[in-house]
């Protein structure tokens, strides 16, 4: 029989941002990577995280961005495509370049790539309004997943009715968002510009059969559409964000289990990684090709 993959442009998918590091970006890269094996075949350079969850140290990112550069300069297997997953990498492009000029390269650039220039000194996200938990009733209780980066996040999460539960697998986590009441993912607008570039949780909640609250800014608001995959809530108040958990507290199970019925089935098609994919792959024939010097 015909090998009807011999003749399909070879892709080159780099990323520093793997499992088990826990995030949007480390779920993108695994996601579009294995959805793109239906268009190209792919080869995958990736640095992975630590077993903790976290994100892989200096020293390692380091190394890879080494080794990479070698890989990609003295490989004898040629790539039609070259994708480096997050503009950080840029390097690694650029030695794609010098590798072949007859390379497409291809860069991603999510949230924080876009936004990081307008980062200002002080790190990390304010979600001290959000955590107001006298507003709720007193069974609610909120269980954050993830690795802590600060100590002000670690004083956020030390309060009687927060469950901090540290970082947990792709499997559990679509668990912990089905069974939850409701999965809040909260943002405010920054003053120095900094913003979030989508807000994937909120997606992955959704398709997991969850309830998804996100805020109504930056990229959030593509992240779900507002009634029918979860719903928006206005940033920096927590009044409607309260009202809204306990109008879905007493939501019957009849309307729960239709609204999540409807909200499922409007990811499949809207979020899927198929159509991502295929996207990713139509890009890939309109990148440039630099003309040999």
């Amino acid at each position: 029989m015909p090998d009807h993959h011999s003749n399909r442009t070879p892709t080159l998918f780099v990323t520093r941002k793997w499992l088990p590091a826990v995030g949007g970006m480390e779920t993108y890269s695994v996601k579009l990577s294995a959805a793109l094996l239906k268009h190209t075949d792919v080869e995958i350079v990736a640095l992975p995280g630590q077993d903790n969850g976290g994100p892989p140290n200096a020293t390692a990112l380091l190394k890879f961005g080494i080794l990479t550069v070698l890989r990609i300069l003295f490989t004898r297997k040629p790539s039609g495509v070259v994708h480096v997953a997050d503009m950080a990498s840029w390097p690694l492009a650029f030695a794609a370049r010098i590798r072949s000029r007859r390379w497409r390269l291809v860069l991603s650039a999510h949230g924080t790539d876009v936004g990081y220039s307008l980062r200002g000194g002080v790190k990390g996200r304010l979600y001290g309004a959000y955590l107001r938990l006298p507003l709720l009733p007193d069974g609610i209780v909120l269980k954050v997943a993830g690795t802590i980066w600060s100590e002000s996040e670690a004083d956020a999460l030390n309060r009687p009715r927060v469950d901090y539960l540290g970082p947990q697998d792709p499997g559990d986590m679509a668990d912990l968002y089905a069974r939850a009441l409701c999965v809040v993912t909260p943002n405010i607008v920054l003053a120095n510009g900094e913003f979030e570039g989508f807000g994937l949780v909120a997606t992955e909640a959704a398709a997991s059969g969850g309830v998804s609250l996100a805020a109504q800014c930056q990229g959030l608001r593509e992240a779900i559409v507002d009634g029918v995959t979860g719903f928006h809530l206005p940033p920096g108040e927590p009044g409607p964000w309260a009202q809204k958990i306990n109008e879905i507290s007493g939501w019957e199970p009849n309307r729960r289990a239709a609204f999540i019925e409807r909200s499922v089935a409007e990811c499949r098609t809207r979020y899927s990684w198929s159509r991502v994919a295929e996207e990713t792959f139509a890009a890939y024939g309109t990148a440039p090709r630099s003309k040999a010097t």
